[in-house]
């Protein structure tokens, strides 16, 4: 039996950096800084030219929100898999061999891969580009339900496509305890609102969201509109305040913790880091608090480096055999 299994899109990440955002935006494609957007193909080949023109290329990785907190989690020596597609050409293959240790039993393989291409400015402010492809053809009937169900979490995130994500939907209804749901919408399924995501957050144990996704789903602030989240079925809801920390609500307790003070390369991903990190806690059937406070720390520590460089070790588990103290109920 699997831990974790990841349940998203699959994509290349590009990485450059750049002199500003404004210098790189198009007509109809005006990057911002946290935000992500999902142009067609057009204006997605247009800003990737103007980026060639006028930015750096610092590293090219393996991606995708799913693909990226597995390969955390299997890097800390936990058994994940994957359920995704990627393109039947090279990238397809070189996105594989990015894995490191993921069972990719799940994993397609046609068309196009997808692409990802993260903007970094001078001060450090992301803008991401989705370019879905093979991602988007994803459907309910290419999934093996046998191998998903063999799995103590499944982690569910967000695609472009509608297809894909029905698959998500058919499949979270399906899904039965002791098997738990996870699930991270992003600022993708964020923005359809409440309604759209409302299956999979009643099936789910524990939501990750940012700030601005909880606010774009509920119309309320991060500690009202979390609250209403919990009412719809989850048991956990998670804020991810970035570098101000993260605010986790449950049932039976309501906290909040700093962010630990980093100097930041690239942040891309570690959103998906500090989902290990939560997610290892669970794991480990350790309070919330150290689930937290492991989190934080992985992720402070995946934003010095470019891509998955500074992606968590197995080392690094012990430190959640470091009892905070904490009389906060442990998740068994």
């Amino acid at each position: 039996m699997r831990d974790v299994i990841g349940f998203g899109a699959i994509n290349l990440d590009l990485i450059y950096e750049v002199g500003s955002l404004s210098e790189i935006s198009c007509e109809g494609t005006e990057l911002r800084p946290g935000k992500e957007f999902c142009p067609d193909s057009e204006a997605f080949e247009k800003v990737l030219k103007r980026v060639k023109e006028r930015g750096i290329l610092k590293t090219r990785n393996g991606g995708g929100s799913a693909a990226n907190t597995v390969v955390a989690l299997s890097r800390m020596g936990f058994k994940t898999g994957l359920v995704g597609k990627v393109g039947s050409d090279a990238e397809g293959k070189w996105l594989l061999g990015q894995m490191e240790g993921v069972d990719l039993r799940g994993v397609l393989s046609e068309g196009i891969s997808g692409r990802c291409l993260c903007i970094l400015d001078s001060n450090r402010d992301r803008s991401i580009l989705l370019g879905p492809n093979a991602n988007d053809s994803l459907s309910s009937e290419e999934i093996d339900f046998h191998y998903v169900t063999d799995a103590r979490y499944v982690h569910f995130t967000s695609f472009a496509g509608e297809r894909p994500f029905l698959a998500q939907q058919s499949l979270a209804e399906k899904l039965c305890p002791p098997l738990r749901i996870s699930f991270d919408p992003g600022e993708v399924y964020a923005r359809h609102g409440l309604n759209y995501v409302e299956t999979l957050l009643k099936k789910s144990f524990v939501v990750f969201a940012t700030e601005g996704e909880i606010e774009m789903l509920t119309g309320l602030d991060f500690h009202e509109g979390g609250r209403l989240l919990l009412k719809i079925g989850p048991s956990i809801i998670v804020c991810k305040r970035g570098g101000r920390g993260a605010h986790v609500i449950s049932r039976n307790e309501e906290f909040e913790l700093p962010a630990e003070s980093t100097r930041v390369m690239d942040n891309t991903g570690a959103g998906d880091v500090f989902n290990a990190g939560f997610l290892a806690g669970l794991l480990r059937n350790r309070p919330l608090v150290d689930c937290a406070s492991f989190a934080i720390r992985l992720a402070a520590r995946s934003v010095t480096g470019y891509g998955r460089g500074r992606y968590p070790q197995k080392q690094d588990v012990a430190f959640l055999t470091k009892s905070s103290g904490s009389v906060s109920k442990r998740y068994e």
